[in-house]
């Protein structure tokens, strides 16, 4: 489940998990997310590891 967290002036809305355990591994989401129009810009990153994914 994502939980709001920040929003920009500019529109970017931040989003996040909480902490999720996976095979002993705890890690959380962070998802970044910039309405245009009638879609949107995002990307997807998880952490402790910093791996992004748009």
């Amino acid at each position: 489940m994502m939980h709001p967290y920040f929003a920009f002036a500019g529109g970017t809305e931040v989003m996040h998990t909480g902490i999720i355990e996976n095979e002993g591994v705890r890690k959380a989401i962070a998802h970044f997310e910039l309405p245009t129009g009638a879609d949107f810009h995002s990307v997807r990153c998880e952490l402790p590891s910093y791996t992004w994914e748009s």
